[in-house]
């Protein structure tokens, strides 16, 4: 995690489980000067970058993928709990979307070097795009975070990358986000969801 300040490059944030380690390390990949802001999963962060006048890319997912990407990695995740803060944090900041670069989780995995374009093209920065039709690069992408988990003792299934173990944990959590009682809150989470989308560059 890096908070903002006045050396800070870019910004990049978004909820758990939006891809937010992939886009630091794609970025850090073909730019590796950058001083990035990243994982704090707080709009106070995103709103500080705007007032700082920095490049900001604010990361999306279907709220359903998100928290069942987040809860399948670690245990003690409450699902409403998890949801209430989805639509907090981008409940907060869609007066200020317009502003940001929003990128949604399938954009980010499959076309990041069109996020960097599109940096460039509001911010009027000049960062290297990432090649998107290079599948080393991003087999290097997802090196760095199985080295990085190592490191930190990060252990398979609960990685930020794809994994068998976490595939079986996500389909017991996607069971449970199916409960009647989160019907309504689920219901808020992804219209705030197409709202902040609409704003995609």
């Amino acid at each position: 995690m890096t908070v903002v300040d006045r050396q800070t490059d870019l910004v990049i944030e978004g909820r758990p489980g939006c891809a937010n380690s992939f886009a630091r390390e794609a970025i850090l990949l073909v730019n590796p000067q950058l001083r990035v802001a990243s994982h704090l999963h707080s709009p106070a962060q995103v709103l500080e970058g705007l007032r700082l006048g920095k490049p900001v890319v604010v990361l999306i997912r279907r709220p359903s993928d998100a928290i069942v990407s987040e809860a399948s990695r670690f245990d003690d995740i409450d699902l409403r709990d998890e949801l209430n803060s989805f639509v907090r944090f981008y409940d907060r900041l869609l007066p200020r979307a317009e502003e940001t670069v929003v990128a949604t989780f399938e954009r980010v995995t499959s076309r990041f070097g069109d996020v960097v374009k599109a940096v460039n093209a509001h911010f009027g920065t000049s960062f290297e795009s990432f090649p998107d039709d290079d599948p080393s690069s991003r087999e290097r992408v997802f090196a760095k975070l199985v080295e990085y988990n190592r490191a930190v003792g990060i252990g398979e299934g609960r990685a930020a990358v794809p994994g068998q173990a976490r595939d079986e944990r996500a389909a017991q959590v996607r069971s449970m986000l199916a409960d009647p009682e989160l019907a309504t809150l689920m219901g808020r989470a992804e219209e705030i969801y197409l709202r902040f989308t609409a704003f995609e560059r």
